[in-house]
C-alpha cells in the first residue's frame, strides 16, 4: 500500500513532495524510477507489476504538480536541491543533431 506523505503532500511518513529538494532525484525520470522500483528500506513500495507504466508515468507527473503548493507546517528539507538542466535553444545544435 502506498502512503501519501500527507493529504497536502507536505511530508510525514515520506518526504515533503512540494519543495525543490529530492532524496532520489527530482527529474521526471527519477520520480518514475522511484514509483516503478520503490525505495528499499522505506514505505515506498515498487509499483511494477501492480500498475501499468502509463499509470506510473501519470503518478510521476502528478507528483511534479505538487511542487510549490506550500502546505501548512511542511516537513523539513531532505535530500539535495534539484535544479533542472537548461535546455539548449541553439538551432544550429538542434539542426546538427538531426
Amino acid at each position: 500500500m502506498c502512503i501519501l506523505p500527507r493529504k497536502d503532500a507536505g511530508g510525514e511518513i515520506g518526504p515533503n513532495l512540494t519543495d525543490e529538494y529530492w532524496k532520489h532525484g527530482g527529474s521526471i525520470q527519477d520520480i518514475f524510477t522511484v514509483v516503478r522500483h520503490g525505495v528499499q528500506g522505506t514505505n515506498m513500495i515498487s509499483w511494477e507489476g501492480f500498475i501499468s507504466p502509463e499509470k506510473m508515468q501519470n503518478v510521476a507527473n502528478y507528483i511534479l504538480t505538487l511542487k510549490g503548493s506550500n502546505p501548512e507546517n511542511p516537513k523539513k528539507l531532505e535530500g539535495d536541491l534539484y535544479v533542472p538542466k537548461a535546455v539548449s535553444t541553439d538551432s544550429t545544435k538542434t539542426q546538427a543533431s538531426l
